[in-house]
């Protein structure tokens, strides 16, 4: 008990010591050297006049122009996925729809052909659509998915008209005449969350089934970069198709069934296929954004 009553006394009286001989020291050095202690001083960043008068701008990601480009792109993946435009290219329901590559054929570009037609008309109608009155084009509202049970099962969508007739009216009204009262609430849903409509059919007072909306009228700008984002993911689609057939090419080489150099020669002339499919993509392009000025 001793030992440690003097431990504490003693530790005190040590601390004390070399905080005064600290003093003592930096003392002597602020008075043999003043610029010593000066230079001890942590120093201010001067502040420039001209970065403080600047006024943060606009973030790109939040510009009109990007957001108009953002808009059409959702719009146009909307329209290019709609239940009645061709599934996705990896989609075994859709292989199921075109013949089979054959090795011993390997020139025979049936099945991607096929696909490309698919494309074709499913792309071509999508902008025949812009091209004569865009959302309020009958077509196009008739066209829009509705999932009739989203809660038991979700996946299951239709076009609406399936669903309902449409029917165009005086000025921009359109009336929806819904075939089942259960199927009300899964229209007035999917016009709600579609990017085109984005407003609450009004009901009518004198028929459940009936359904109102009012379509504005697009401006030729917005058709146009629905257009050209459409026109996009046409090409992506084409590219995507021959992709997948290239692929099966170098399985089969893999797989010893074809010889490198026929390989090669196929691959050419996919790539030769493609290369005049798209050029046919540009110049119905370049047609529709003319009939759009």
């Amino acid at each position: 008990m001793t030992t440690i009553r003097a431990a504490r006394l003693t530790f005190p009286r040590a601390n004390g010591l070399v905080e005064a001989a600290t003093r003592r020291y930096v003392a002597q050095a602020a008075s043999s050297s003043p610029a010593l202690l000066l230079s001890s001083r942590p120093r201010r960043a001067p502040s420039s006049p001209a970065t403080t008068a600047l006024t943060p701008s606009r973030p790109f990601r939040t510009s009109p122009s990007l957001q108009k480009k953002l808009k059409a792109k959702k719009m146009a993946e909307q329209e290019a996925h709609n239940p009645n435009s061709v599934t996705h290219h990896d989609d075994p329901a859709e292989d199921a729809k075109h013949p089979k590559p054959n090795p011993a054929d390997l020139l025979d570009l049936t099945d991607l052909t096929t696909r490309w037609s698919a494309l074709d008309a499913h792309y071509r109608d999508a902008l025949k659509k812009l091209s004569t009155g865009g959302r309020f084009n009958p077509d196009v509202i008739g066209a829009l998915p509705v999932t009739p049970d989203p809660k038991h099962d979700p996946g299951q969508r239709y076009p609406l008209r399936e669903l309902a007739q449409v029917v165009p009216r005086q000025g921009r009204i359109v009336s929806l005449l819904v075939h089942d009262k259960a199927h009300v609430r899964p229209i007035v849903d999917a016009v709600q969350a579609s990017p085109d409509f984005n407003q609450q059919p009004q009901r009518s007072p004198d028929n459940d089934l009936e359904l109102t909306l009012t379509v504005e009228p697009e401006r030729r700008e917005d058709l146009a970069a629905r257009a050209h984002a459409l026109t996009h993911i046409w090409r992506d689609r084409v590219r995507q198709a021959t992709e997948k057939r290239r692929k099966v090419h170098a399985k089969w080489l893999v797989q010893k069934e074809v010889v490198p150099d026929l390989k090669r020669r196929a691959d050419a002339e996919v790539l030769k296929v493609q290369t005049k499919v798209l050029g046919g993509i540009d110049t119905l392009e370049k047609e529709t954004l003319a009939r759009l000025k």
